[in-house]
């Protein structure tokens, strides 16, 4: 089904409340903050959630395709100097993937030069975030906040996921058990450059 937004504070102060812990004095919108931006990091895709639409000037290299830097949930409009480059004969937007943006324009015919390439469209990984990369954030910035609290977890409970397990009553377990299941998701989401 997807999220229109990322994790809030009351969301992750709940979270937290389930693995034994609280936060109080830390401010858990930055560290939501961070988790969101060390996602967009690890998976090459910024913004991962689109947010709207934008433009953006890209310099090619006398190619026929041209790496975007991340992904366009959709395009409206390409540029090319003064010339209007009609999407779907003279660029493309690529891989056309079902649940993935396009990550790069294939031309019809070579571009390059000092005349930039003006990309206009929403870019981002997708409108809505996926319940498993949702989760996975929710992880790394309860990751965080157990990393500055180094608060104990009730003793002797139990956090499993598939093959991973850990007793809740050891912080640096807890941390490591969060960060390895966000990776395991992460791994799903992270962009192949060209």
């Amino acid at each position: 089904m997807g999220k229109a937004a990322w994790p809030t504070p009351a969301e992750l102060t709940a979270f937290l409340t389930t693995l034994g812990a609280s936060a109080p004095g830390v401010v858990l919108a930055d560290e939501i903050s961070a988790a969101v931006a060390g996602w967009e990091s690890e998976s090459g895709f910024a913004p991962f959630l689109a947010a709207g639409a934008a433009s953006r000037s890209y310099q090619p290299v006398n190619a026929s395709w041209l790496d975007l830097d991340g992904g366009w949930v959709s395009l409206t409009a390409v540029e090319w100097g003064t010339n209007s480059l009609t999407l779907g004969s003279d660029a493309y937007l690529e891989p056309t993937v079902p649940g993935r943006p396009g990550t790069w324009l294939r031309f019809a015919f070579r571009v390059g030069g000092d005349t930039p390439v003006v990309v206009t469209g929403v870019p981002g990984f997708a409108e809505t975030i996926a319940d498993d990369a949702w989760s996975a954030v929710m992880d790394l910035a309860a990751a965080r906040v157990l990393e500055r609290i180094h608060a104990p977890s009730t003793p002797y409970s139990y956090l499993r996921q598939g093959a991973l397990a850990m007793r809740a009553s050891d912080p640096e377990a807890s941390v490591a058990f969060l960060r390895a299941r966000a990776d395991r998701v992460q791994q799903r989401y992270r962009r192949v450059r060209i």
